[in-house]
């Protein structure tokens, strides 16, 4: 099975040998986009801890997903996509939480992600 993070809980998910049941790589997009979104709404509220939280929930997942992903699913997720980190960089940035928009664009360069001129102007912002 597979881990999906679902609105701040996690459940497993399996697929048959058979190609029936569940697709956990699109649920797995789903709760991503779920995230995304409780990221945004958060970073709108002024909830820049809740971005962070968020932020550090989808990195575990991702974290998961590899460690269980074969060597060809790796290529092509890693990491959470560029839009995923921008998103927290302007919780941070609204909030005027400088050092941790630095953090995630740091965090950024560790992980690889490419990165893209919104998040080059959020954190030189």
């Amino acid at each position: 099975g597979v881990a999906v993070l679902n609105g701040g809980t996690t459940t497993t998910t399996t697929t048959s040998s058979d190609g029936g049941g569940v697709d956990s790589d699109a649920l797995f997009q789903v709760s991503i986009a779920r995230e995304v979104a409780s990221i945004r709404d958060s970073a709108k509220k002024g909830q820049w801890q809740q971005a962070l939280a968020s932020l550090r929930s989808i990195e575990e997942h991702f974290d998961t997903r590899n460690k269980r992903a074969n060597h060809s699913q790796q290529a092509t997720m890693t990491h959470p996509s560029v839009h995923v980190y921008t998103a927290v960089m302007g919780a941070c940035q609204k909030a005027r939480r400088w050092s941790h928009t630095l953090s995630i664009f740091e965090r950024m360069e560790d992980k690889h992600v490419e990165l893209d001129t919104p998040a080059y102007t959020l954190v030189i912002g």
